[in-house]
């Protein structure tokens, strides 16, 4: 009876084991799926920031490209205006 004692003692011990090891990998799993969530909500935010980033950007961009435009035609009227106030006048 003793060795069936024994391989009973046994069994409780591994199953013991495996018990404590699974709780472990259990906490180990739910640590790491705790990081994977947090880790993927704050991906996903600055991803939306850069992207209305962009979008807001590209609107400065594009009005400013208007500005600088109207610049431009301004800064050639004004040139050409020179021009014709610079020449020599006939006496």
């Amino acid at each position: 009876m003793s060795g069936v004692d024994k391989n009973i003692s046994l069994l409780e011990n591994l199953q013991t084991q495996v018990m404590a090891e699974g709780e472990e990998e259990a906490k180990s799993y739910n640590k790491f799926a705790c990081f994977c969530k947090d880790t993927s909500a704050e991906k996903t935010e600055a991803i939306e920031r850069g992207q209305d980033n962009k979008r807001d950007l590209t609107t400065n961009i594009a009005e400013l490209a208007t500005k600088h435009d109207e610049v431009d035609a301004q800064i050639a009227a004004l040139l050409k205006e020179i021009k014709l106030l610079s020449r020599p006048r006939p006496r």
